[in-house]
């Protein structure tokens, strides 16, 4: 072995990037690579079932799915247990609530009687717990056994514990007295989920703490979605130096956030002074409200509103948007609504409502807009193309993107707005949009738009650099009559174009297929030429 492989730092970044397969394989190898590798195989457990494990295997069985010591441990036999708990860094906990697990109850119960010493985890960093890996009752219990210096916690699945509200409070007082360093904190009803699905919790459910007690002046990241906060606790969030993200359910109030309210009684009290991301679960009158205490240097704005969008306050949402932050910041807006009786007018005549996106035209900075407010919309070729134009640095672009038509005579752009965004978005990757893609029936129809700005545009004479990767069409207007068309066309103006993302269509299946052909054909003319260009030379 190398004398540099003796150093003990290069073993240990050698073993943080090594699988755990590879891992027990070097434990059991040499004893110069022993420690570093039992070590990093401890550095992160799933659960507790491991380290149970560790003790004498005459104390404990484990049949179907319960853990249960048969005789009373003794001080000896926490000996390889308290060794390898003190190595770990991350808790991780089932990440599913269909992932299997072992009741370790009265287990659990029996350690924390008989424990040696009051710390098991003295270097656990991280917690991401749920009460399907044990029961919620023993949160508090498992807390207070683990050292200091813990800086993320994550509690999932925590439903049982709002319905006794006592023990929410009193875990939650836990984790703020006990780590004084926590940097982030993230509370779900259920298990992760997709950051559009929002499960509110019960009505008059809401957490709250005692600024007075529990300061939290480390606390960078606090997330709540789907479970509403109290009003003292998001004044009290609103003045912490250090919050950098907030995800929070709002509490509906009549009362405007004003800074007269906060904690420390300061008029002068900037609100959020170092808050960059936010994702705000509210009705759309709170939300109007409280965005006038945001930060305008806000980089990432999410807003989900489950009780839907009244139509009437729809233009008032993308002004306040506008008005309140600053453009040369925020790069990402995403809105989020499950429709309300409003949006569900779905019969013929319906006043069509066009997306007022005209205050957001100025966010030239813009990374990723998604708008999915489920309300009947109307776009065109020229809004579409001023869109491309004012939003160069664009990534993932996604409007409205209905399931079906509410309407028959529902206005969509037409493929000419397609090429707006290949010439003017170099950087798209994802782009979601409705349109409508009936345009060619015959070889003439198509041989004639080939070179023609009013299909094309600036790509009509001209190679296009778009690197689009994805593109999303959940309704389009009839089926396409020829798909190799459209798929020319499409292979034409996005040579990137990888995955097309649509709604139960055969034709545009057929589109995606086709795509996948026109790819290998490209391949191969490119090696062609550069065999020519190498000859030449």
């Amino acid at each position: 072995m190398t004398v540099s492989l003796c150093i003990t730092e290069i073993l240990e970044s050698i073993c943080e990037m090594t699988d755990g397969d590879t891992l027990a394989v070097m434990a059991r190898s040499s004893k110069i690579l022993h420690e570093p590798a039992i070590r990093q195989i401890w550095h992160a457990i799933p659960n507790l079932i491991p380290l149970l494990k560790c003790f004498p295997e005459d104390s404990w069985t484990c049949k179907g799915n319960t853990f249960n010591f048969t005789r009373v441990l003794t001080r000896i036999d926490w000996t390889a247990f308290l060794k390898y708990a003190s190595w770990v860094r991350i808790y991780e906990g089932p990440t599913s609530a269909k992932q299997e697990t072992v009741n370790i109850r009265t287990a659990w119960q029996m350690m924390c009687s008989l424990r040696p010493t009051l710390i098991f985890f003295p270097q656990l960093r991280v917690i991401r717990w749920s009460a399907s890996d044990m029961p919620d009752v023993h949160l508090s219990s498992f807390l207070t056994c683990v050292g200091t210096q813990v800086v993320d916690v994550e509690l999932f699945n925590v439903a049982p514990l709002m319905r006794r509200q006592d023990e929410l409070q009193g875990t939650l007082g836990t984790i703020f007295e006990r780590f004084a360093t926590l940097r982030n904190l993230t509370l779900t009803l259920g298990m992760p989920r997709r950051p559009n699905v929002i499960v509110r919790a019960p009505v008059g459910r809401e957490i709250g703490i005692s600024p007075l007690i529990y300061p939290m002046r480390s606390l960078e990241s606090f997330r709540a979605l789907d479970i509403p906060v109290s009003m003292g606790l998001m004044l009290h969030l609103a003045s912490l130096p250090a919050l950098e993200r907030l995800d929070v359910g709002l509490p509906d109030a009549s009362t405007v956030w004003t800074c007269k309210d906060s904690p420390t009684g300061a008029h002068t009290l900037p609100l959020f002074p170092q808050l960059r991301y936010t994702t705000l679960s509210s009705t759309l009158p709170t939300f109007l409200e409280f965005s006038m205490t945001l930060p305008r240097t806000l980089r990432s704005l999410d807003m989900h509103f489950p009780s839907g969008l009244p139509r009437d306050l729809i233009p008032a949402l993308f002004v306040s948007i506008r008005n309140q932050f600053d453009p040369s910041f925020l790069v990402q807006i995403c809105i989020f609504s499950c429709a309300s009786e409003d949006d569900t007018m779905r019969d013929h005549g319906s006043t069509l409502l066009t997306i007022p996106l005209g205050p957001l035209l100025d966010f030239k900075q813009l990374v990723t807009l998604i708008i999915d407010i489920t309300c009947v919309y109307t776009l065109d070729d020229v809004l579409c193309d001023t869109i491309a134009r004012a939003w160069p640095h664009i990534e993932s672009l996604y409007i409205n993107l209905v399931t079906e038509s509410p309407v028959d005579h529902i206005n969509l752009p037409s493929v000419r707005a397609l090429s707006s965004f290949a010439m003017h978005c170099p950087v798209l990757k994802g782009l979601g949009l409705n349109f409508n893609g009936a345009r060619w029936s015959t070889l003439e129809e198509f041989n004639a738009d080939q070179a023609q700005e009013a299909v094309y545009g600036p790509l009509a004479c001209r190679a296009s650099s778009s690197t689009l990767v994805t593109l999303s069409i959940c309704y389009s207007p009839g089926p396409i009559t020829r798909p190799e068309y459209m798929a020319a066309f499409l292979a034409r103006i996005f040579p990137t174009l990888e995955r097309i993302l649509e709604c139960d269509d055969e034709s545009w299946q057929s589109v995606q297929s086709l795509l996948v052909l026109f790819k290998g054909v490209r391949q191969d003319e490119r090696l062609r030429m550069a065999r020519e260009a190498a000859h030449d030379l």
